[in-house]
This record gives structure tokens, sequence and C-alpha cells, in this order.
């Protein structure tokens, strides 16, 4: 277990809209997905230099969905890669973090709902 894993919210807004998801991490390993149905995989690690959690993510958007880049809907599935630095105060309550997409900007903001571990109150 690291410091990180548990369950966060996810707000994000691109230059054309806005969403919300979850994602869980744990060990290492990044799951979650969002309310328009893109799903996210990966890994995160600890940089205790720069004070910050790297994320490393691959999504997978659904035919159908529009991405908040303004990105327009596809017939057919498809991923992209997403690298990420998020301030370290993420395991105490929430952080922010302007995110670089091969698609454009996005922000967002990651609040820790509840660690992995029962009965804790990190």
């Amino acid at each position: 277990m690291t410091h990180y894993d548990g369950f966060y919210s996810i707000l994000f807004r691109g230059t054309h809209d806005f969403g919300v998801g979850v994602i869980v991490l744990n060990n290492g390993a990044i799951v979650g997905a969002d309310s328009g149905g893109v799903a996210y995989d990966g890994i995160f690690y600890e940089d205790p230099e720069r004070r910050r959690v790297v994320l490393k993510i691959t999504a997978t958007v659904p035919p159908g969905v529009e991405l908040v880049q303004g990105v327009p809907a596809q017939q057919r599935p498809y991923t992209f890669k997403i690298e990420a630095a998020v301030p370290d105060d993420l395991r105490r309550s929430e952080a922010a973090a302007g995110i670089q997409t091969p698609f454009g900007p996005v922000n967002v903001i990651f609040r820790r709902l509840r660690s992995l571990l029962p009965h804790s109150h990190d």
C-alpha cells in the first residue's frame, strides 16, 4: 500500500466542456472512468524531490463520446496517453493540476473520497 492508495473524484474542464469521474489508486496502479464512459488505466509513483505524484494513464474513449477538449465523437473506440504531475497534497484532501493531453489542456481537481484501508482516517 502507498500513502496515495484510495478512491478519488475527478472534476475536469477542457476548452469546450467539463466532466466528472472516479479513479482508484492502488499500489502503483490506476483504474477509473468518467461520466462519458472514458476508461482510465495506468500507473502512478511518488516523486518526493519535487513533492508530486506522477500519473501515467492510457485513456480509452468509447464510440460516440466527445472529449471536453472539443474532439468530436468517433465511430470507433480509440486510446491516448496522458502523463501528469499532481501536487503531493493529493493524499490529504484535494489537489488541482493543469494537464496537457494530445488534444489540448484539461484542468483537473482530484478530491480524495476515502482510503482503501477499512476504518482509515488518513
